[in-house]
């Protein structure tokens, strides 16, 4: 087991807890190289081809020009980063998440923010 921690921090109640997380060794790599295809494709920036295709379901149809439910690729999913996402990156994901065990420890928001001062700076200010 890969064990791995974070620090977590809620500015609107003044909590922090860390987070303690057992994760088999073989989906910490698969993790890894997924995240590395990911940046991969999303920095080659690789459009789908123009193919055109009807939109099964009629409450999607005024997402096309011409309200008649026909689209292509790239319009619908945009290039080759939306696919790896929906495809592999999400199970992937979700893999991780249900074989992974996490330990929660709550702890005082000052006593955190005070030892913990480089990980609570770190968050953007959109965030807080």
């Amino acid at each position: 087991m890969y064990k791995r921690w974070f620090v977590g921090f809620n500015d609107y109640h003044k909590t922090a807890s860390i987070f303690l997380e057992e994760v088999p060794i073989g989906l910490v790599f698969l993790e890894w190289l997924s995240f590395t295809i990911c940046d991969f494709i999303s920095n080659c920036n690789l459009l789908l081809p123009k193919i055109k295709f009807k939109l099964r379901n009629k409450d999607y149809w005024d997402c096309t020009n011409n309200n008649d439910g026909i689209i292509d690729l790239r319009e619908w999913y945009g290039d080759v980063s939306s696919i790896w996402h929906m495809i592999c990156c999400i199970y992937i994901t979700n893999l991780i998440n249900k074989r992974s065990k996490v330990k929660i420890i709550p702890i005082s928001f000052d006593f955190a923010k005070k030892n913990f001062l480089k990980e609570y700076n770190d968050l953007k200010e959109e965030d807080i």
